[in-house]
């Protein structure tokens, strides 16, 4: 039995819940909070069993890809001597960590 805990972006987390219902599992999903520049994380949990673990591993996979993100400039500056960026800002966002963890026993209540 293992547990597989993963950490994605938030833009991802809702279709990759949905991808691994409609394989079979009961992924459980927690979001976090969103930051302007890092954008927000979701940990999605799943249990399955051992033979399952490449299956589910593949899905989040296909499901967070990393890619690149262009966000707005910041605001132009209001005090003397600030800096002002105008051109976009280039981040990369997506992808997810992965842990897969022996379980020992699995209740549900």
């Amino acid at each position: 039995m293992k547990l597989i805990v993963s950490i994605v972006h938030n833009e991802d987390a809702r279709g990759l819940v949905n991808r691994l219902t409609e394989a079979g599992f009961q992924p459980t999903l927690i979001n976090s909070t969103e930051s302007y520049l890092y954008g927000g994380r979701a940990l999605v949990m799943v249990y399955a069993e051992t033979h399952q673990t490449q299956s589910v591993t593949e899905i989040i996979g296909k499901m967070c890809k990393k890619r690149t993100r262009y966000d707005p400039p910041l605001p132009p500056p209001t005090e003397v001597g600030e800096m002002f960026i105008s051109t976009p800002v280039k981040r990369t966002i997506g992808g997810a960590t992965v842990f897969v963890l022996n379980t020992e026993e699995f209740l549900q209540f």
